[in-house]
């Protein structure tokens, strides 16, 4: 079983104060007064002039990765490496293999073949993982033409220089949808018209460890880079700059603190570059053993606009651990936008995990598809911690539960579609794992609200919006029963509602699954399935896609050991 990634490790992420790492932060502030550029120009313009390709990508970033890998001895004769390649063969038998509208449906049966390859290769400092599907589907039905998929997630981390530098990265090639107006579906051999390939590069070389007693400094460089297999879409490049120092706060030491820095360049291809920067100390105290508290202020600019915006910034945070299967961490921030706060709860039973969130920050399309396995693998991983305790043989079973009862991960939590924009984005998530003997719940609900901003906080144009702007709202509820100790079937129910706000493309649309699936493992490394599902879309005007479609499918799935 592969392990996937998980996103930055969280030695590499960089938080020292106990609530919140500084590249996933969630803030907030009125809008006020408009500099002329903000404190860091020489910055901005530092990032600006960074060398990149025609595309828009960096001419350095194999060079880099290269002089990373070659600076770790021994990389080639490797502690520990382990290939697990395998396919699997599916027919379906759909009456609407296009999701056209009613009316016009197309009947077919799809013969798809998945072979893929997983991997995993771990030295004394250095690890790599990784998984590769190429999907092939086939198709009966006149005029279409037959379809290929590819998913891919690979990670990786170097030690180049001991205790000092590291460099990790990754690829992930993504299937996802264009646009929310067209129709969204669980199968990807389904030729909807509205599928979108992205692909996603990562480099990140970082400096990181701890100089006196015990305080601790990080220096971070994020680079992403991001392609798309439809025309007409814009490449873009995300550079962030991470800087922090500080000092813990703990039982032994109440008093703690922390300076940091988040300098983030976002450049589209064809379009004008913009940047946000942030810089705040943090100082943190411990009130007991279980809660920890936190203060904090800086300064930002921007130049999402015309007139870049500069102010001062201000908020709190708190860290609370009641016991070692609970916590309950965030913070709350005044920025540009207003309020921009991030939570987390946890908890976890020997046969319970569970998980709210939530935040209020800016964000963009790309920075959104790299939430890492999402809501639904954490929750699970959590209730299975008690079962599992080595993190690795817990990640194993988690993604051969998953596996099993093919959760849809991708639409059991908000749907990232395509934007060049920048974007303010609130969202609430919640997701419980109950597994028994026989018997394993998982359900998730989710609420997100977004909308394209500018340099001073103020929403974009409605028409100017696109279809950007929209609350999206959804739950899932997927129950699994053994039925021997080798078979089970799982049901699946999902529904998602999407509700736009643009001059445009006002609307509403519902989407909603029904499904029943039986699995029988017939050995170690085979296994059989079979499937019927029901799904449908139903529009509230016409310039949404409409559709109902009925499927039944099977196939066998092998894994090479």
């Amino acid at each position: 079983m592969i392990v996937p990634e998980r996103g930055i490790p969280s030695h590499a992420r960089g938080g020292l104060a106990g609530d919140g790492a500084p590249s996933s932060r969630l803030l907030a502030s009125s809008p006020r007064k408009r500099g002329s550029g903000g404190r860091w120009g020489a910055v901005r313009r530092g990032l600006d002039s960074r060398s990149r390709g025609s595309d828009g990508r960096s001419d350095a970033v194999p060079l880099i990765f290269a002089a990373a890998l070659a600076l770790v001895p021994g990389l080639a004769a490797a502690d520990q490496w382990r290939l697990e390649p395998g396919v699997r063969g599916t027919i379906t038998y759909t009456d609407n293999v296009g999701l056209s509208a009613p009316g016009t449906e197309n009947s077919s049966a799809i013969i798809s073949v998945a072979p893929r390859i997983g991997f995993t290769g771990r030295g004394s400092r250095y690890s790599v993982n990784g998984s590769y599907e190429l999907s092939a589907n086939y198709y009966t039905s006149a005029g279409r033409s037959d379809s290929y998929y590819s998913n891919m997630n690979l990670f990786g981390n170097v030690e180049a220089i001991e205790r000092f530098f590291y460099v990790d990265g990754g690829i992930n090639i993504l299937q996802n949808f264009f646009s929310p107006l067209g129709p969204i579906t669980i199968d990807n051999s389904l030729d909807t018209g509205n599928r979108v390939t992205t692909y996603v590069y990562r480099l990140n070389p970082y400096l990181q460890g701890t100089f006196g007693r015990d305080t601790n400094y990080l220096l971070r460089w994020n680079n992403t880079w991001t392609d798309y297999s439809r025309s007409g879409l814009r490449e873009s490049y995300i550079s962030e700059i991470i800087g922090s120092v500080g000092r813990p706060a703990g039982v032994e030491r109440r008093l703690g603190w922390a300076v940091e820095y988040n300098g983030t360049y976002y450049k589209y291809n064809n379009q004008e570059p913009f940047d946000i920067q942030v810089g705040r100390a943090i100082l943190s105290y411990q009130l007991t053993p279980e809660l920890q508290v936190s203060g904090r202020g800086g300064y930002e600019s921007n130049n999402l606009s015309l007139n870049p915006y500069s102010d001062w910034i201000y908020g709190a945070g708190l860290d609370w651990r009641p016991t070692a299967r609970t916590s309950v961490n965030g913070y709350w921030e005044n920025r540009f936008f207003g309020d921009s706060f991030s939570a987390n709860i946890q908890h976890r039973h020997r046969l319970v995990g569970l998980r709210l969130t939530g935040s209020r920050d800016v964000t963009t399309s790309t920075q959104q598809l790299q939430l890492g396995t999402g809501l639904v693998f954490d929750v699970v991983d959590a209730a299975f911690t008690s079962r599992f305790p080595d993190p690795v043989q817990r990640q194993q079973a988690v993604l051969q539960f998953l596996q099993q009862t093919s959760l849809p991960l991708f639409l059991t939590q908000p749907i990232a579609f395509y934007s060049n924009q920048v974007l303010l984005r609130e969202r609430v998530e919640a997701a419980v794992s109950l597994n028994g003997a026989r018997n394993s719940v998982v359900l998730t609900v989710y609420w997100t609200d977004q909308e394209p901003i500018t340099g001073a906080g103020t929403a974009l144009d409605p028409f100017l919006a696109t279809t950007q702007s929209y609350e999206q709202r959804g739950a899932s509820l997927n129950y699994t029963y053994r039925l021997t100790g080798s078979s089970d079937v799982s049901l699946l129910a999902l529904r998602n509602h999407t509700k736009f706000r643009t001059t445009a493309t006002p609307g509403e649309t519902d989407y909603t699954i029904l499904r029943a699936l039986y699995t029988k493992r017939l050995s170690p490394r085979t296994s059989w399935f079979a499937g019927v599902r029901y799904q449908w879309q139903d529009p509230s005007n016409a310039s949404f896609s409409e559709y109902r479609e009925a499927a039944v499918y099977g196939g066998i799935d092998y894994t090479y050991r």
